[in-house]
């Protein structure tokens, strides 16, 4: 028997790191966030849907 519930968590990252070229996956209990170096000229905000 499981119970499910969400989870939030909020880690700090590195100032370069490419939001838009985040991706995320969730599989088998295991979170895995993969943050690619931005281009120099990008510095915004953005959102990353897990899948």
């Amino acid at each position: 028997e499981r119970s499910r519930r969400r989870v939030r968590r909020t880690v700090s990252l590195p100032a370069d790191v490419d939001e838009e070229g985040a991706t995320a996956t969730y599989e088998n209990g295991v979170l895995t966030v993969t943050l690619p170096k931005p281009d120099p000229d990008t510095d915004e905000g953005h959102e990353i849907d897990i899948s």
